[in-house]
């Protein structure tokens, strides 16, 4: 988890003995099928400026890419809940902006089975879900997977809160199984730590309340996107018990979340990080 010099780091110092690398990690939750521009109206009802959009996200991807080893991630929620955004354009969008993985959210099981394996065959990316079967109890997503950004080995899973079926528009559960939240982090922690990753990333469709409280359960856990209700954090969060960093960012596309993460290169371990959410008005990111 977090090193003893994470303090240095907050206050943009860093130790001349240490020697660290820099991954950033950036983020999206709850897109909703908001690709377009649009009036930020929650800042300035009369009148409002504008959202840049995908194109906005895309141009700050790419910046960003080119100065730090990045993953780029959601936590679900990008399709439209009634489809009038239709999902391929989204997929096609996902597929530009070069994501690295996405956990499964509530309107993405809205398509049935049949379509959703269709989206993810055309996905260039995974879908990752440590708790979702179909109806016949087959796994048909990973749980997990593992990737390396500037030396530093990487797990990343996701998990679907097992209420879908209640928060759903659609009932979902006639096709899908969800199956224990808890027990899912657990499983995939312990097999991750075993295959020797020196980060662990969950992308969590769960909310912050159930967020909050399972980090405190499950230990080895760095960092937390967190998705499904809606609201965020303009910083991180970290818990006191695990010191699992928790991020959040608001739903449609107006910002896109931004971390930093500052890991000692000869131990592997995480010192120090810093983030914030970075806007998406056209003024300061043009499409």
């Amino acid at each position: 988890m977090i090193g003893s010099v994470m303090l240095a780091f907050a206050l943009g110092v860093c130790p001349p003995q240490l020697s660290v690398d820099t991954v950033v990690v950036l983020y999206t939750a709850g897109i909703s099928g908001a690709l377009d521009p649009m009036p930020a109206s929650w800042i300035n009802p009369e009148f409002p400026p504008m959202c840049g959009g995908a194109g906005s996200l895309v141009k700050l991807v790419e910046e960003y890419r080119d100065k730090y080893p990045l993953l780029l991630v959601s936590a679900g929620g990008f399709f439209h809940p009634l489809d009038s955004v239709p999902w391929r354009r989204v997929v096609n969008f996902f597929n530009k902006a070069g994501y690295d993985a996405v956990c499964v959210g509530i309107n993405e099981l809205h398509l049935g089975m049949d379509t959703l394996k269709v989206a993810i065959r055309e996905s260039e990316f995974p879908w990752l879900c440590a708790n979702l079967y179909s109806r016949n109890r087959e796994r048909f997503l990973p749980r997990y997977m593992v990737v390396e950004k500037a030396g530093v080995k990487i797990g990343i899973f996701g998990v679907l809160t097992e209420y879908a079926d209640m928060f759903s528009t659609t009932p979902v559960a006639r096709e899908f199984v969800f199956t224990r939240e808890l027990e899912a982090m657990e499983d995939v922690v312990r097999e991750l730590k075993v295959q020797g990753v020196d980060l662990v990333v969950m992308l969590s469709h769960l909310g912050w309340k159930h967020d909050s409280v399972l980090v405190k359960e499950v230990s080895g856990i760095d960092v937390v996107v967190s998705g499904f209700d809606g609201w965020a954090l303009r910083e991180p969060y970290e818990d006191p018990v695990n010191h699992t960093v928790i991020l959040r960012t608001y739903d449609r596309l107006g910002n896109l979340g931004m971390l930093k993460l500052f890991v000692d290169r000869d131990t592997k371990t995480l010192v120090g990080y810093e983030g914030r959410l970075l806007s998406l008005l056209e003024d300061e990111s043009p499409s």
